[in-house]
């Protein structure tokens, strides 16, 4: 996101409050948008149909996106991150009419996948009318699309365009799922959600065309980084199980989980409360995009530009102090600003939530999990330092440790009471930030040696 965040500094250089509150917004809604945009789009559809009697049906809509966000995610994650270092590499390299065949080959992949999957799993495991399944399936299909295309959201460098994407698939996705649920019926609230999206991902596949677009079609080049850069994929891969595990096991294996339709299982006390506590990574986040990650990128081509043009080694070493010194205070922005919001919901929750009309159980865990998304927007963060200085096996022991931990702990709580509840995340989050902070450290150490010394002779 280095890409869009470059060019959202250039309204701070006015020196202005205006520019300032302008780019800051911009970059809470690039870079948490999409999450606020679902959640709002699946609250105030919630009201209107339980405004109607229908809470129950709309609870079988809202957890199967809950369920085809997850496992798309899970999904699409391996191959996220591939396509990810081509398009890096082939920009590096001034090819970049390879991109865009690599992207729609990747697409089309992706597609039959996706299709694959979800007919299976909702024709033969979700027990609803036909119109219903298709649409689970047809949802699963174009949000896995999505996430593809949202590789190349960086390299548009155009905010404008993706937030009116943005809000034109969303606000679709709302109209239609509103107004077929009203006249057609509750089967067809999650065909108009669909629908929208897939109006989402024919926006975004026009703008990446405009970026990279030729004549060609196809280009499965990218495939052999599975090979040669597969630590990449397991990262795509156990990041987002980490996210996700403690939700699935409290789905599946929790005393509180409760069957819906078929497999799908949702845990209500726990669900609406770790839902709410995602919504406040949006300051952390921010901060990461327009201070903490574009920083980063500017100091660190400082460095390498020092390397490739045979700098002095006192040149070298002080280029690489800026480094260091740039992230230090990179983490201190995003952990100051993202502490003093979590602090503040920590400390109102009890007001906030009985206003939402949720219990003191659901508060303790929306306390809880913020916590843990306070320490999953840190670890984010020095996952991505990881990326630039090429550590990708380090990131992928990381999310590993991310995944396991989060699982193995969350299994050994979920008996133990409701004062337990999150607590695996927030443990999963803590460990997996101490270890790839201590790796980050190590890197930055002994960087000239590593940049020289690992050189192929």
């Amino acid at each position: 996101m280095a890409g869009i965040g470059f060019q959202l500094r250039r309204t701070l250089e006015p020196g202005t409050f205006a520019g300032i509150f302008k780019a800051y917004g911009y970059a809470a809604l690039i870079s948490s948008g999409p999450w606020v945009l679902s959640i709002l789009s699946l609250a105030v559809l919630g009201l209107i149909l339980g405004a109607k009697g229908l809470e129950s049906d709309f609870n079988l809509f809202y957890v199967s996106v809950t369920h085809v966000y997850a496992f798309s995610l899970i999904l699409t994650g391996p191959i996220q991150l591939i396509l990810t270092r081509y398009a890096a590499d082939r920009d590096y390299l001034k090819e970049p009419e390879k991109v865009f065949p690599a992207f729609l080959s990747a697409l089309a992949l992706t597609v039959v996948g996706a299709g694959i999957l979800g007919l299976t799993v909702f024709l033969f495991y979700v027990p609803t009318g036909l119109v219903f399944q298709l649409s689970g399936a047809f949802l699963f299909v174009v949000t896995s699309g999505i996430w593809v295309t949202a590789v190349f959201l960086s390299s548009l460098k155009d905010y404008n365009g993706i937030l009116l994407n943005f809000a034109v698939g969303y606000g679709t996705s709302f109209f239609l799922a509103w107004t077929w649920g009203r006249y057609f019926g509750i089967d067809y609230v999650l065909l108009g959600f669909a629908t929208g999206q897939i109006v989402l991902l024919a926006l975004f596949v026009v703008s990446v065309s405009r970026q990279y677009g030729n004549l060609e079609i196809k280009n499965f080049e990218f495939f052999s980084y599975f090979r040669t850069h597969y630590a990449l994929a397991f990262v795509g891969l156990f990041y987002n199980v980490g996210v996700w595990a403690d939700k699935l096991i409290f789905w599946w294996f929790s005393p509180i989980g409760e069957p819906v339709a078929g497999i799908l299982y949702s845990a209500p006390i726990y669900d609406a409360a770790v839902c709410l506590s995602f919504l406040t990574v949006v300051p952390g986040m921010t901060v990461f995009l327009l201070e903490m990650e574009t920083e980063y990128a500017i100091r660190y081509q400082a460095f390498m530009d020092a390397v490739l043009k045979q700098e002095t080694l006192g040149t070298i070493e002080k280029r690489k102090m800026e480094l260091v010194v740039g992230l230090r205070e990179g983490m201190k922005k995003v952990i100051k600003i993202q502490s003093i919001v979590t602090g503040l919901f920590i400390l109102f929750a009890n007001d906030l939530l009985s206003v939402l009309g949720l219990g003191r159980v659901q508060t303790g865990v929306f306390q809880v999990s913020m916590l843990g998304v306070f320490l999953l927007v840190l670890f984010l963060s020095l996952l991505t330092v990881l990326f630039y200085l090429d550590k990708s096996k380090d990131a992928m022991w990381c999310c590993i440790l991310f995944a396991v931990s989060n699982i193995v702990v969350t299994f050994l709580n979920i008996s133990g009471g409701t004062q337990w509840y999150g607590t695996g995340f927030v443990f999963a989050g803590g460990i997996s930030l101490l270890v790839t902070g201590s790796r980050v450290n190590r890197h930055h150490r002994y960087l000239e040696y590593q940049t020289f010394a690992l050189q192929p002779l």
